[in-house]
């Protein structure tokens, strides 16, 4: 999801930011990606000091994510997340996918059973198996 990078100094910004340029207007801004936006802010960006060792508002990043992209985009994530997580059994020790619980339990007793050591849960996994 792409999001607006604002530049809120009153000085254009000029920066390199994975092998390109990159040029904000002062009171402008630029779009890019959600997670490319959190690296580019979080890059370093050392102030230049002038001759009396003051720092050159120049130099300054001033840089903000519109607030509004942002709860867009960690709404896109999270509806995302919910969706897969809603979707799907995962196995704890192959890490397979499976559509419907029974199907996983199904798998972990045909390919797994020899792996679990507790005698009460290959009885519980049995019994499930036989409802299904």
């Amino acid at each position: 999801m792409l999001v607006k990078v604002w530049n809120r100094n009153t000085f254009d910004h000029v920066e390199k930011f994975r092998n390109k340029q990159i040029t904000i207007k002062a009171g402008s801004y630029t779009q890019m990606d959600y997670h490319d936006a959190i690296d580019f802010l979080g890059q370093f960006w050392p102030p230049r000091y002038g001759k009396g060792g003051q720092a050159i508002p120049e130099s300054f990043k001033y840089l903000e994510m519109d607030h509004s992209d942002v709860r867009a985009a960690l709404d896109d994530l999270a509806d995302g997340h919910k969706e897969k997580s809603e979707k799907c059994f995962v196995c704890g020790l192959c890490n397979r996918e499976f559509a419907t619980k029974g199907k996983l339990i199904k798998h972990v007793a045909t390919k797994h059973k020899s792996q679990l050591t507790d005698p009460d849960e290959v009885e519980d996994l049995a019994d499930e198996v036989t409802e299904d």
